[in-house]
């Protein structure tokens, strides 16, 4: 067996042949075996600039793809210096070659080629041989639930009843603020960006990251806002998405959110507003930076992992409870791990690390 590692681009393996390879190997439907979907994510993302990176194991001798690491490449912050970084998305190894040595070959090949790598939704098979190569490991992303319909969310969540009164309690404590939705602008945004994940760990937030991932997503229909608690505060961003499940359980989903904390407690009255307008039953967030967590929690928001008598489902596609209903995570870094280690000051939320996916269920409606 003589097994070489490099990226795709490099082996000049065409994405048909990776995308063959899930489907033959990811054992249940998967989005990645559609072309315009796999070329959105591994192809498309500005720093690929149009190169296909996925990590790929190839068995020279038999000419057989025996591994493959989907990955984007994306700038990585770090104390105002941008790093090479990876996000990690969905890893398997062809089962006749497990247990051989490829898959830490793998991993060394992209120790080399990055400075910090990050990825969720960590298999228990995949975790050991992440940790013997240096990974951390966060057991559950925080993640947070601001529930509008008690009546519609307790089909579906265990504790409802419970989370009910103390959702009411919290509340009554919490005065109403004012907010303003600011016209867009690419410029107004960055100020935003600039003032506000200045010194904070970050993947790469630029405008043209943001095109690429909202503008250009072939499936998912997002918006991106600017609110602000005044007409000359800076304001807070936050993009979203509605989905409704085959259950009739609709959420709104907060894919990313930063600003001052003004600004926070403005855009998130706001954004509660417009849930009730689309009629939403729920709201969800899913950030690792404590400060937006503290933003939430004051405006009123479940901590899923602290108040862990509300299990609210963690999957819509069809729903599914889990426990805890969060993801995990995986972290590495050349040089910086004491930075990335203070997991409570790094932003990662669901913009980032293939965490909001479309599934076939959602295709199918």
């Amino acid at each position: 067996m003589a097994i070489f590692v490099g990226s795709a681009h490099e082996l000049a393996i065409k994405d048909t042949s990776i995308i063959d390879f899930y489907r033959e190997t990811w054992g249940r439907p998967t989005i990645l075996t559609q072309e315009d979907f796999y070329q959105w994510q591994f192809i498309a993302p500005p720093e690929n600039a149009k190169f296909d990176y996925c990590c790929v194991a190839l068995d020279t001798e038999q000419n057989v793809i025996a591994g493959v690491m989907g990955l984007n490449r994306r700038k990585f912050y770090v104390r105002e210096e941008a790093i090479l970084g990876a996000e990690l998305t969905t890893w398997v190894v062809r089962q006749e070659y497990r247990n051989r040595g490829v898959a830490g070959k793998m991993l060394e090949f992209l120790q080399n080629e990055y400075d910090v790598m990050y990825g969720a939704g960590i298999s228990s098979a995949a975790l050991p041989i992440y940790l013997r190569y240096g990974f951390r490991y966060l057991k559950s992303l925080p993640r947070y639930v601001f529930v509008l319909d008690w009546d519609e969310c307790e089909k579906y969540a265990e504790g409802a009843a419970i989370a009910k009164k103390i959702s009411r309690s919290r509340r009554a404590e919490i005065a109403p603020v004012k907010y303003y939705l600011q016209e867009w602008s690419d410029d107004h945004y960055n100020i935003i960006r600039e003032k506000n994940l200045a010194g904070v760990p970050h993947f790469s937030r630029e405008s043209k990251d943001l095109q690429w991932r909202y503008s250009q997503h072939p499936f998912f229909h997002y918006r991106k806002f600017i609110v602000s608690s005044s007409l000359d505060s800076d304001g807070a961003f936050l993009s979203l998405r509605v989905s409704l499940s085959p259950d009739g359980l609709k959420v709104l989903h907060i894919v990313d959110l930063f600003g001052g904390a003004s600004d926070m407690r403005s855009a998130l009255e706001w954004v509660r507003t417009y849930a009730e307008k689309e009629g939403c039953h729920a709201l969800d967030c899913y950030c690792t930076r404590s400060a937006v967590g503290a933003s939430l929690m004051e405006r009123g928001w479940f901590s899923i992992l602290d108040d862990d008598y509300f299990v609210f489902p963690h999957l819509f596609y069809p729903i599914e409870l889990r426990r805890p209903p969060s993801t995990s995570l995986i972290y590495w870094g050349k040089r910086v791990m004491p930075s990335l280690l203070d997991i409570g000051s790094v932003h990662v939320t669901k913009q980032d690390l293939d965490m909001d996916r479309p599934t076939p269920a959602i295709l199918s409606l």
